[in-house]
C-alpha cells in the first residue's frame, strides 16, 4: 500500500494535492536537518509514519515527501531506521 502511495505522489504534486491525499504530516523537517539519518533534498520535507517491527522502537518506516521552494513534490519514498 505504501508503494502505491510514493508511486501516486509525482514529481510537481502540489503540497495542498499531498495533504488532501495522505492528511496533515506527522512532522515537517527542515532543510539541513536530519530526518532519521535521512537527507531533505528541499527546503523541507513531510513525514509520515507508516510503523515499527520491533517493541523496542527499531526498524521505524516513514513516507517522505520532499518539497522544494515552490511547494511542490520533489520526490517521495520509503525509508526508515
Amino acid at each position: 500500500m505504501a508503494r502505491d502511495v510514493v508511486r501516486r505522489l509525482t514529481p510537481g504534486m502540489t503540497e495542498a494535492q499531498v495533504v488532501a491525499m495522505l492528511g496533515k504530516p506527522e512532522e515537517v523537517v527542515l532543510a539541513n536537518r536530519d530526518a532519521g539519518g535521512n537527507h531533505v533534498l528541499g527546503p523541507r520535507a513531510y513525514t509520515y509514519y507508516l510503523g515499527g517491527w520491533s517493541m523496542r522502537g527499531m526498524d521505524s518506516a516513514f513516507v517522505f515527501v520532499h518539497l522544494d521552494a515552490n511547494d511542490r513534490v520533489i520526490k517521495s519514498e520509503i525509508d526508515g531506521y
